[in-house]
């Protein structure tokens, strides 16, 4: 008869395959960054992250003891909050078994922003002018002109750039409610592998060979050739405090001071927002119908964006749409192939 774990022990079980993967992959980075002489940096996300997670769960707990105090009134607040957050909603080991995952993460997204911005240390050559014949070749013209009609209002554009921005809060917001999930640890353990799988190999290994900016620094970059998204950028820059324009000015300063930072590097193919959403739409399919109607929705959204706010090709974005659910089947493969311990899969109480 199989007997209840250590906190600990069945903690590091739930995210053995999340943190070898990680593991496996900063120790890849540093050797490379080693041989290339790149800037590695693995604590870059440290504060930001924390920061964030300070800022969010405190409150957000905070929120939920007032509106289960309005909603039961009961006799003994206190006692009654300490029984629904132990026994209820498992608060203990909800965090058990997200500690391993909040503690590996910024480390990964660190290595991965330090191997993007370091791209043109590994590749030089850029392949954006094959992008463009690609997209041109498959949609019969510049997917960007195709959609003017349709997005080239002001107020579709500002409601692309929103979407976009938010983005970062909406992965955050989904990366946070997975990391704490107990109630389907295989599909949890699935979506963190695939999450990271996405910026390993799509984010890091591929941006490598599939080198290039995107149509905002294509002037920049391939300087006297003929520009294709020369109209596109003079109507975003025509449109007072656009994030996306802001965001790539900062970007494309960051690259030439070659100053890492949070969030810092040019790369357009694959598109990790894409990849990001394609993942969530399938997480979001496997939820529920209304959850995978929104992520489709918010798909959808980010695939135009990227294109119209002048970030990515439209085969950047293809790409990951096609890669992500093969990342996803690997992933599904990594969590069914991994030992099953015959300890019973419970923290001891």
């Amino acid at each position: 008869m199989s007997t209840p774990k250590s906190g600990a022990v069945w903690s590091l079980q739930q995210n053995i395959e999340l943190c070898a993967l990680i593991a496996a992959y900063l120790a890849i980075s540093w050797t490379i960054a080693s041989v290339y002489g790149i800037d590695m940096q693995f604590r870059l996300y440290h504060r930001p992250w924390w920061a964030a997670n300070v800022l969010v769960y405190p409150p957000l707990l905070v929120a939920i003891s007032l509106w289960m105090l309005a909603k039961a009134r009961p006799m003994r607040p206190f006692r009654f909050l300490v029984y629904a957050y132990v026994n209820e909603w498992k608060l203990g080991r909800r965090l058990l078994l997200a500690s391993p995952a909040l503690l590996i993460f910024p480390p990964m997204f660190s290595a991965f922003t330090s191997i993007k911005h370091s791209i043109r240390s590994f590749n030089s050559t850029l392949i954006d002018r094959e992008l463009i014949d690609l997209d041109y070749t498959l949609h019969g013209g510049h997917p960007w002109e195709l959609l003017q009609p349709i997005l080239g209002f002001p107020i579709v554009t500002e409601t692309l750039d929103f979407l976009y921005i938010s983005w970062f809060l909406v992965i955050f917001a989904v990366l946070s409610w997975v990391t704490f999930w107990h109630d389907e640890p295989e599909l949890r353990k699935q979506y963190l592998i695939s999450f990271a799988l996405c910026w390993i190999v799509l984010g890091s290994f591929f941006a490598v060979f599939g080198a290039s900016v995107g149509p905002c620094y294509f002037d920049i970059f391939h300087p006297g050739e003929p520009n294709p998204f020369s109209d596109l950028m003079v109507y975003l820059h025509s449109l007072e405090n656009l994030r996306a324009t802001e965001a790539q000015s900062v970007l494309l300063r960051h690259y030439a001071d070659y100053s890492p930072g949070v969030g810092i590097g040019i790369s357009a193919m694959p598109s990790v927002h894409i990849a990001i959403a394609m993942l969530q739409t399938i997480l979001g399919w496997k939820v529920g119908r209304t959850a995978g109607i929104l992520a489709t929705l918010f798909l959808i959204a980010i695939l135009l964006g990227s294109i119209h706010l002048g970030w990515h090709y439209a085969v950047d974005g293809y790409a990951s749409m096609i890669a992500v659910p093969f990342l996803w089947v690997l992933a599904g493969w990594i969590v069914r192939s991994t030992p099953k311990s015959e300890v019973a899969l419970q923290p001891a109480e």
